[in-house]
């Protein structure tokens, strides 16, 4: 079976910001077993800072495979009171961890994935309630 071009990584509010991060298959060979969700968890770590202002972010890993260097494309998101909002949208780009001003950000993929997560976000009741469960798509986009 071919795996999705998207697949969520994880989901949750036990990071610096609630936060949902999927992995595209472009490039994902540059994470091995594993090792996306702890360069994400890792990332966002050593970056708290950047997050502090935002009430929850996606993110995209992607591999560049020109460069042999994975990248995170963060979409944050604030303004979401009261819900749903229309949040404001702030990107970050990562990469090997290393936050990187003035790159261009993500790709088309992304784009239908960031829209499709808005329009379930506005279904929700609350932020709480939209992190307790992912969205439910398929996401071979």
């Amino acid at each position: 079976m071919v795996e999705p071009k998207i697949k969520l990584l994880g989901y949750g509010t036990d990071f610096i910001v609630p936060v949902r991060a999927y992995l595209h298959r472009s490039g994902a060979e540059l994470y091995g077993d594993g090792e996306a969700d702890s360069h994400f968890m890792n990332t966002l770590a050593k970056n708290s800072n950047k997050f502090k202002e935002l009430n929850y972010a996606i993110l995209v890993l992607w591999g560049d495979l020109n460069n042999q260097q994975k990248v995170i494309d963060v979409f944050g998101f604030s303004g979401i009171n009261p819900w749903p909002g229309n949040p404001d949208v702030s990107t970050l780009v990562f990469r090997n961890g290393i936050y990187s001003p003035l790159e261009h950000t993500t790709c088309g993929d992304t784009l239908i994935l960031l829209g499709k997560e808005e329009e379930y976000r506005r279904t929700t009741t609350s932020l709480e309630n939209y992190f307790r469960e992912p969205l439910k798509i398929n996401l071979d986009i």
